[in-house]
């Protein structure tokens, strides 16, 4: 107990000591930021719309693929 005491106290310290000297980015500011820029870019274009359909086409043949068959009517 006395060991686990010491080493949370001593984990707190150094924790404590570099939050307070060394400069952490600010996280939430840069994501803000990235968000403004996104906002900023143009809209996409007609083309490029149609592209990202194209791209999406194979992967939803994969996932109906994928999926279960209907169950077959099995007179009885």
């Amino acid at each position: 107990m006395l060991q686990f005491l010491l080493g949370f106290t001593f984990s707190t310290m150094v924790g404590m000591y570099l939050a307070q000297n060394y400069d952490i980015p600010d996280l939430a500011r840069k994501l803000e930021e990235k968000k403004d820029l996104d906002a900023k870019k143009k809209p996409p274009s007609s083309w490029s719309r149609l592209q990202h359909y194209l791209l999406d086409i194979p992967i939803l043949l994969f996932l109906r693929a994928s999926l279960p068959s209907e169950p077959k009517f099995q007179p009885q």
